[in-house]
């Protein structure tokens, strides 16, 4: 199940990266464009089963603004053993998302759906 989610949402993200539109999420001036963002996700095969939430709650915010470019990379814990140590990673899984080398947004662990999708909403949408 973990590979078919990787599979859709990678695909997902690399159709919607031939798209060059760019829209700020809201229309305040301090909004922070997607198109500015990296989005990490950090993967360990012990903890696969929790993984899902993670993709599942991506899968609907990209789905709320199509028109936004975003670029995710999936960073397995034995593949990524630098980003793991530069990003100081020690709960699996982690999103972090970050502009400018600013970290906007950390989740780390066993999280529900409805957690990731609402601190998405708030990092976006403040």
């Amino acid at each position: 199940m973990k590979w078919v989610s990787v599979f859709v949402f990678g695909l997902l993200c690399l159709l919607q990266g031939c798209q060059s539109a760019y829209q700020p999420i809201n229309n305040n001036d301090d909004s922070i464009s997607i198109d500015e963002i990296k989005t990490y996700i950090f993967t360990d095969e012990h903890f696969t089963s929790m993984e899902d939430n993670y993709y599942d709650a991506l899968l609907q915010f990209k789905n709320k603004y199509p028109s936004q470019k975003y670029v995710v990379t999936i960073a397995d814990s034995n593949d990524h053993k630098e980003l793991v140590e530069r990003y100081d990673i020690s709960k699996f899984p982690t999103l972090i998302m970050m502009s400018n080398d600013i970290e906007l947004m950390r989740i780390e662990g066993n999280q529900t759906k409805d957690n990731i999708l609402l601190k998405l909403k708030n990092t976006f949408e403040e």
